[in-house]
C-alpha cells in the first residue's frame, strides 16, 4: 500500500506542476484573474485547485461525483486533509460521501453541499418497450443493452458483461 501512496503522490505532484504552469501562462492580470476555480473530482484536479486557490487567493469549488471515496485511502492522509480544508465549497452527490468528508477528513459541514445526480422525469420515464422498438425499427425479439457511464469496473461494466453472457 505504501508503494501506491508514493505513486499517487508522485502522479499528483506532476499533475499539479503542469496545472500551475498552465495557469501562469494565462498571463493573469487584474482584468483576467478568475473569480472562481472549479474542479471535478477530488483527485487530482480538486487537490490542485485547492492549492492554486489558496496561493492565488481565489475561491474554489470541487464537485465530488465519485460514488465512493475509498480511492483516497491511497493518498498521503496528512497531505489530503490539509489540502481538502483549503477548498471553499465541496459538492457531493450523496450524503455518505458528505459524512466521510466531515468525519474522516474534518471538513466543516457548512462547506459541504449535497446535490444528487438526477434525471428529468419529463424525459426519462418508463415506456412500452414494444411500441418503442417498433418506432425505432428494432427487432422485437433481439435483446438490447444500453449502458451509460465510464467503461470502468467501478461503474459495473464487468457485471453487465457477465450478466449478459449468462442470460
Amino acid at each position: 500500500q505504501l508503494f501506491y501512496i508514493f505513486l499517487n503522490y508522485l502522479s499528483f505532484s506532476t499533475f499539479n506542476a503542469a496545472t500551475k504552469r498552465s495557469y501562469k501562462k494565462l498571463k493573469i492580470n487584474e482584468f483576467t484573474k478568475p473569480d472562481l476555480i472549479y474542479a471535478h473530482f477530488i483527485y487530482p484536479a480538486g487537490l490542485s485547485a485547492a492549492i492554486i486557490s489558496k496561493e492565488e487567493k481565489i475561491p474554489s469549488i470541487v464537485a465530488i461525483g465519485e460514488s465512493s471515496l475509498d480511492y483516497l485511502n491511497f493518498l498521503p492522509q496528512k497531505f489530503l486533509k490539509r489540502n481538502l480544508k483549503k477548498i471553499n465549497i465541496l459538492i457531493s452527490v450523496n450524503s455518505k460521501n458528505a459524512k466521510i468528508l466531515e468525519n474522516k477528513y474534518g471538513i466543516d459541514k457548512s462547506k459541504i453541499y449535497i446535490i444528487p445526480n438526477a434525471a428529468d422525469a419529463q424525459i426519462f420515464y418508463e415506456k412500452d418497450s414494444q411500441i418503442c422498438r417498433k418506432k425505432l425499427k428494432l427487432d422485437q425479439k433481439q435483446r438490447y443493452i444500453l449502458f451509460v457511464g465510464s467503461l470502468t469496473k467501478r461503474k459495473g461494466i464487468d457485471l453487465l458483461i457477465k450478466t449478459a453472457k449468462n442470460n
